[in-house]
């Protein structure tokens, strides 16, 4: 269960956040360098500079609200994945059931002990 427009809009946001944070960089770059021909006095270099760190932190945060909002979307996802699962398995037959846990499951036997492995990632 994987929400395409999400992930679509996820990644789209976190390019125009790394292309802002970038323009940001190569500004505050040629404001440093504009400071040190002395094209922009010390005050316009100091206000400039810290709208630039401002903008900045404020990219970091909105990137860090998306990571964090795309963890929650995946343990949501993650747990409706659970239950679906128990839910095809609890109305499924016999023989649906027997092809469920040969797929989840990988059962052997050596010396008459049963051995339970699982045949999947979470």
């Amino acid at each position: 269960m994987h929400n395409p427009r999400f992930s679509a809009y996820n990644l789209d946001m976190e390019k125009h956040l790394a292309t802002q944070s970038k323009r940001i960089t190569v500004m505050q770059d040629n404001l440093y360098e504009d400071k040190l021909q002395s094209v922009v006095s010390q005050d316009v270099y100091h206000k400039k500079s810290e709208q630039f760190a401002e903008r900045s932190s404020k990219i970091e945060n909105r990137l860090d609200e998306l990571s964090e909002y795309s963890k929650k979307i995946n343990q949501i996802i993650i747990y409706n994945s659970k239950y679906a699962l128990k839910n095809l398995y609890v109305n499924s037959d016999r023989i649906d059931k027997r092809m469920i846990i040969d797929r989840l499951f990988k059962i052997t036997t050596c010396n008459g002990e049963i051995n339970v492995a699982h045949t999947y990632t979470t």
